[in-house]
């Protein structure tokens, strides 16, 4: 630091006033986002976090009118990094990244405005103008790399799904083979008059066709599911959670009205919007399962689906948990770490289905931050749980589609 009776150069004054205010113009960032449309206070890095990395962020910012952005940028990425990923596992969507980068730059920009005004010494017109064009430039530069990041993170997760699913594919295409092939015998064993004599022999090719026909039409649900999957990949899908579990129910309707198991909504639905194509998937699967291993025991079956406000995670985060609930035949507890498994069956002699519902489910889930997990009781029965981000109001999202 220079003498104190000696004015600092004014690049240096600002940089070093910039700095100072670091941690203050962080807090009226977060300020600014919590009171701002489109952006949700329950997608908001707690304070304290932000503090981790928002105010040397700012710090790095300021450098920008002492040194070249260039010379700056290289301590800016890893922040930037951090930044990005947490935003993505929040359900962020790149227009809100770059939404709140942008007020993020106006309100270091109205700093800087107000630092130079209190300069000690004479401030030169050209090199006002001069810190103010590097000033937005290293700005430009932040918001820029911090959009990049999020779409290379976006671009490295969709791959990694769209291999996953792709896999999925190739094996449930391999397994098509077996009850096509089946089918197409038992259907040229009927028209084999020295085969087929008797109605015995009649009987037990058409049983074996339809049981194979079963199998295909449930292994093209879980390729319908795959396609859906990779679509979500392509472009967000918002609908009311209201409406998902409303739309999955009509689905399943006759399938449950077939078993005798009611379906009931448990409790009030909060009005919140949430991914569409995965929460159906996942629905679809869940509340399906339920019904096909409902207890015929039992003379009143049902499935329950609830849906609740949570907080987790360190700092804490707002989150929405879904839970299908059912007291059919339950998983027996041999077998329950095995159940995100491909071709896995609690009850193979009970229900017929391929094995890759759940496989899929978790899949769709976790994928994008989510997490799924399930309580069971053999006998008693089974509840899932999946925890998805959300929005409160109407998403505003360049390039998502609102479902109605």
């Amino acid at each position: 630091m220079p003498p104190p009776h000696e004015t600092p150069p004014l690049n240096r004054f600002v940089a070093d006033e910039l700095g100072r205010q670091a941690n203050d113009l962080t807090d009226q960032w977060l300020g600014h986002l919590s009171t701002t449309a489109g952006a949700h206070p329950f997608h908001l890095l707690a304070a304290e976090e932000l503090r981790e990395h928002i105010p040397e962020l700012v710090r790095d910012i300021a450098e920008y009118t002492h040194v070249p952005v260039d010379a700056a940028r290289s301590g800016v990425i890893d922040r930037l990094r951090l930044h990005a990923e947490r935003r993505r596992e929040q359900g962020y969507d790149i227009q809100q990244l770059l939404t709140e980068f942008e007020m993020l730059s106006r309100i270091v920009f109205g700093a800087f405005s107000e630092v130079v005004r209190g300069y000690p010494g004479v401030a030169d017109p050209g090199e006002v103008a001069d810190l103010a064009g590097r000033l937005r430039e290293g700005l430009m530069q932040i918001t820029s790399d911090a959009v990049g990041i999020y779409r290379q993170q976006e671009l490295r997760l969709r791959r990694r799904l769209a291999e996953r699913l792709a896999d999925f594919a190739r094996t449930i295409g391999h397994e098509l083979k077996n009850p096509l092939g089946a089918a197409q015998v038992g259907t040229q064993m009927l028209q084999e008059e020295a085969i087929v004599q008797t109605s015995e022999d009649r009987n037990r090719f058409t049983e074996m066709i339809l049981r194979n026909l079963v199998r295909m039409h449930d292994l093209i649900d879980d390729i319908y599911a795959l396609a859906l999957a990779e679509e979500a990949e392509g472009v967000e899908r918002w609908i009311p959670i209201d409406r998902a579990v409303e739309k999955v129910f009509e689905e399943v309707r006759e399938r449950a009205q077939e078993k005798g198991v009611r379906l009931e909504v448990e409790g009030a639905v909060p009005d919140v919007w949430v991914d569409a194509i995965r929460v159906e998937i996942a629905l679809v699967n869940l509340v399906g399962n339920a019904i096909k291993y409902s207890d015929p025991g039992k003379q009143e079956r049902w499935v329950k689906v609830g849906v609740e406000r949570v907080t987790e995670g360190e700092p804490a985060e707002v989150r929405w948990q879904i839970r299908v609930a059912d007291n059919g035949l339950g998983i027996p507890k041999a077998l329950q770490g095995n159940v995100f498994q491909r071709h896995f069956r609690a009850h193979p002699d009970r229900a017929k289905g391929t094995g890759f519902g759940l496989a899929i489910t978790h899949e769709v889930v976790t994928v994008r931050g989510g997490r799924i997990w399930f309580e069971s009781e053999e006998t008693r029965g089974t509840t899932f749980y999946f925890v998805v981000p959300g929005h409160e109001d109407e998403p505003e999202i360049a390039g998502a589609k609102v479902q109605p």
